[in-house]
């Protein structure tokens, strides 16, 4: 043991400390940002009943309860029955793009990615499932459209994807006091005039190249849209292509 103590106290006196190689004037020694949580198991009612019990022995412990509003469940290779016992034991209520919402949120997916999930979506709306091989009645283009404009008011995935993302632009410009917001100020200023380098990360550079798709909404860190602070829905409904109203949609 003393032998042990001896190390110890030897690399305690010869380590220094030292911040975050970026962040040595924030000082900030680790640069960690921590939002949603993201959990993946088997597609098997024991294994939820395993994740379920790790929530309830956290909240014992913490006091810190679950949202299940907030809480949504994915399955991918799931079988019928199977899946119904899993959302009936766990409470959660599976939603199509779910997953999708998610990611739509960090950074701007490709839009092979999202033309992929617009199919998906389109061919469930008209035949009830992911193969559809008969010609559309209607483009995908109008029913993502209002239904005061004669859609159905179905999400347009790029419009919202970029709205979402917008707000990772819209803190970065009304918010200069939040810790997130310093540490990207302090390494990419002036954010007004800042264009990406050719080797920072693909996700960065989308969320850059948002930059100046809302400049005529910004208006001294307010939001001079109605609501008057950013919202996705609002911001999408900005950016997205709108048509002339339609007489019958308040019969409908």
């Amino acid at each position: 043991m003393e032998y042990l103590s001896r190390i110890l106290d030897h690399v305690t006196t010869t380590m220094s400390f030292k911040f975050h190689p970026l962040c040595g004037s924030l000082q900030l020694s680790h640069l960690l940002f921590a939002d949603d949580l993201v959990l993946f198991s088997k597609g098997d009612t024991h294994s939820i009943m395993i994740l379920l019990r790790a929530f309830a022995t956290f909240s014992i412990a913490t006091g810190l309860q679950m949202n299940s509003m907030k809480s949504n469940i994915y399955f991918n290779g799931v079988h019928h029955s199977v899946k119904a016992d899993i959302i009936e034991v766990s409470g959660f209520v599976e939603v199509l793009t779910s997953l999708y919402s998610y990611w739509a949120n960090i950074f701007i997916i490709p839009k092979g990615v999202l033309r992929r999930i617009d199919a998906l979506c389109r061919n469930y709306l008209w035949d009830s499932s992911t193969e559809f091989l008969r010609s559309l009645p209607v483009s995908w283009e109008k029913l993502s459209v209002p239904k005061c404009e004669g859609g159905l008011g179905v999400r347009n995935s790029y419009f919202w994807n970029a709205a979402a993302v917008g707000k990772l632009v819209w803190w970065i410009h009304s918010k200069p006091d939040a810790l997130r917001v310093r540490w990207v100020n302090h390494i990419y200023m002036p954010w007004s005039s800042y264009s990406p380098k050719s080797d920072v990360a693909w996700s960065w550079k989308s969320i850059c190249k948002l930059k100046n798709k809302f400049p005529l909404v910004f208006n001294s860190r307010v939001w001079s849209t109605s609501p008057a602070r950013y919202s996705v829905s609002s911001a999408y409904d900005l950016i997205k292509i709108h048509y002339p109203l339609v007489p019958w949609y308040k019969y409908t």
